[in-house]
């Protein structure tokens, strides 16, 4: 934000910090509206986690499972990326969490496994590696249709439709960056992203890149609707600004 702006420096941005933190914290020592989006890297939703040995194998059996239930269930979370799709799953579903917060994603994924929460929902990247091992077992994804790296696993969707949640990563600079110099970044970032090699890794980490034509009004407006989602799904879940 400080840094000149000639398009030199880029923000790495991401959901957390240009689309969620607004409705998370009361104050902040920045404004998204501060940054243009040039260039967005790819989406992808969250997983819903359970014990590998949990007696449900859907979301509508856990829901049945969880209403039916005299104890409570537990939700863990690492940050808001992995907090706000519990608490919607609340709302949108009527089960109660009790929520216990943990210092990262990793961390609540080992107390899954070892059965001292219920459920998590990290994104993607970090749960990948928890799920292919039978670590843990991913139970559903939070975007509105199945990932192509895990067609088995069912999206929430499928049982509550509307309920969809992202993550996205872009690049960003300072709003006051010189247009021409916006629109250089944006073809050289959105051509180097469908480079066959980059393009491969790109979908092996389970995101899915927007078209290669996206230009920066594109690309800003879509970050510009995740923060009003965002905002949204936060007011809808009751979480108080910190």
């Amino acid at each position: 934000k400080n840094a000149a702006a000639d398009g030199y420096t880029l923000l790495l941005g991401s959901t957390s910090t240009l689309a969620a933190n607004p409705g998370l914290y009361k104050q902040m020592t920045y404004d998204p509206a501060d940054f243009t989006t040039v260039a967005v890297n790819g989406s992808v939703g969250n997983f819903m986690l359970v014990n590998k040995d949990a007696p449900y194998k859907t979301v509508r059996e856990f829901v049945a499972f969880a209403k039916a239930s005299r104890e409570k269930l537990f939700s863990g979370y690492g940050n808001a990326s992995s907090r706000v799709p519990s608490a919607l799953f609340e709302v949108t579903t009527g089960v109660k969490f009790e929520e216990v917060a943990y210092r990262d994603a990793v961390a609540s994924i080992q107390d899954l496994a070892a059965g001292r929460v219920d459920a998590v929902f990290p994104d993607q990247v970090v749960g990948e590696s928890y799920v292919r091992s039978g670590f843990v077992r991913a139970l559903a994804v939070t975007s509105a249709e199945r990932s192509a790296l895990f067609p088995e696993v069912e999206a929430i969707a499928e049982t509550y439709p509307g309920y969809n949640i992202i993550a996205f990563s872009c690049f960003s600079v300072r709003k006051e960056t010189p247009l021409e110099i916006k629109r250089r970044l944006n073809r050289l970032i959105m051509d180097a992203l469908y480079e066959p090699a980059v393009l491969e890794r790109v979908k092996q980490l389970g995101f899915q890149p927007p078209p290669r034509d996206w230009d920066i009004a594109r690309c800003d407006a879509f970050v510009d609707r995740e923060r009003d989602d965002w905002l949204r799904y936060i007011k809808l879940a009751k979480i108080e600004p910190q």
